[in-house]
């Protein structure tokens, strides 16, 4: 069971972790296509295209993975300690 809430909350960290570092970073790179010629007339708020699945997809994957090596070295250095 202690391997089982080890792994849910790495999981939950490093994945938060990974998707507000890929938010940032995409938001860093995005440069919107603007004609200046009609820039007095584009509307105030600003709609976003929806998300990638396949981009979800590789970020839990990412995680996934990153988590279970988390916790096998937890468990194997609690291990250690208790004797």
């Amino acid at each position: 069971m202690q391997k089982y809430l080890i792994f849910s909350v790495v999981f939950i960290a490093v994945f938060t972790m990974l998707q507000l570092v890929s938010g940032l970073f995409l938001t860093l790179l995005y440069t919107p296509k603007i004609s200046w010629e009609k820039a007095a007339t584009l509307p105030s708020h600003v709609e976003l295209v929806g998300p990638n699945p396949l981009f979800s997809m590789a970020v839990s994957l990412i995680s996934c993975g990153i988590a279970a090596w988390c916790t096998k070295w937890l468990v194997a250095r609690m291990g250690r300690m208790k004797k």
